[in-house]
């Protein structure tokens, strides 16, 4: 009485992790390098080697790739250790390094 129904089968291809993967780190380094204004979508295509239109198929604007790629780049970030000292732990936490989004899109 109480069957349950089967799912419908998914269409098309299902979505490359690799591929999802591969645009984001391409976005936020040319965001990084460039700033968003310098920033295409056919720039990422390059860069990641996929096609716009499966960029498309993620994220509608370039400016909500480069949201979700900040937010890619900064979910990767180690937690700040807790120093004792609430001075040291947010100097240690905001001091910008190389590439951090702190240094600006020239990393210095």
């Amino acid at each position: 009485m109480n069957d349950p129904v089967p799912a419908a089968p998914q269409r098309g291809r299902p979505r490359s992790e690799k591929a999802h993967n591969a645009i984001l780190e391409a976005a936020a380094e040319l965001l990084l390098d460039n700033g968003l204004a310098a920033v295409s979508m056919d720039a990422v295509a390059t860069r990641a080697g996929v096609s716009k239109a499966t960029i498309y198929r993620w994220w509608p604007t370039k400016e909500t790739l480069a949201l979700d790629a900040l937010y890619h780049e900064w979910a990767a970030v180690p937690p700040a250790r807790d120093t004792g000292h609430c001075a040291a732990t947010c100097s240690a936490c905001c001091a910008p390094g190389p590439g951090s989004p702190a240094s600006g899109p020239t990393g210095a």
